[in-house]
């Protein structure tokens, strides 16, 4: 996930903040907005699986909340309003 974390983010949990999993390597770096457990697990595929996101209950927030798990947002047919990313 390279964008920013804003209310329109799947890296923004609503009530329950920025995921803790999201790391800003700030604004010169070759790519911002990080999520660690991705970073670790080397693939979307890997850190959905992971236990660092199934069992930190980040997996059933973002579910809840968008829908999709993590590297799926945004939904098919879906735009991401802060990076242009579509789905």
């Amino acid at each position: 996930m390279e964008c920013q974390a804003s209310a329109d983010h799947c890296c923004n949990l609503g009530p329950f903040g920025v995921c803790p999993a999201l790391r800003d390597d700030g604004p010169n770096a070759d790519r911002r907005w990080v999520c660690t457990i991705r970073e670790h697990e080397g693939s979307w595929a890997a850190m959905v699986t992971a236990k660092a996101y199934r069992l930190s209950g980040i997996a059933d927030i973002v579910r809840d909340l968008v829908g999709v798990d993590c590297g799926d947002w945004p939904r098919p047919g879906k735009t991401c309003h802060t990076c242009g990313v579509i789905g």
